[in-house]
């Protein structure tokens, strides 16, 4: 489901995120700090079963953040290949 994020210098950037993968309910997405912070955080956190994930960036853009929390939110244990020996 595509859903519009805040961040807090002012941008709205659409990303595409999946519900979550425990009761299916739809995550909140929030930008911890700013660009006086030293790092600066993504959280997608649900809000009913409470799992969360957080990543934070202290070299790249917090818009390249977002995008690799999300895809990394989106990833589900199907989407793997299983390598067997």
């Amino acid at each position: 489901m595509e859903q519009s994020v805040h961040l807090n210098n002012g941008h709205v950037i659409d990303v595409d995120v999946n519900s979550c993968p425990f009761c299916g309910s739809q995550p909140e997405i929030s930008h911890i700090g700013n660009s006086c912070s030293k790092t600066q955080k993504i959280e997608l956190k649900c809000p009913c079963c409470r799992i969360k994930r957080t990543n934070a960036v202290i070299s790249h853009s917090i818009e390249w953040c977002l995008n690799s929390s999300v895809e990394q939110w989106n990833m589900r244990a199907a989407d793997k290949q299983v390598i067997t020996p």
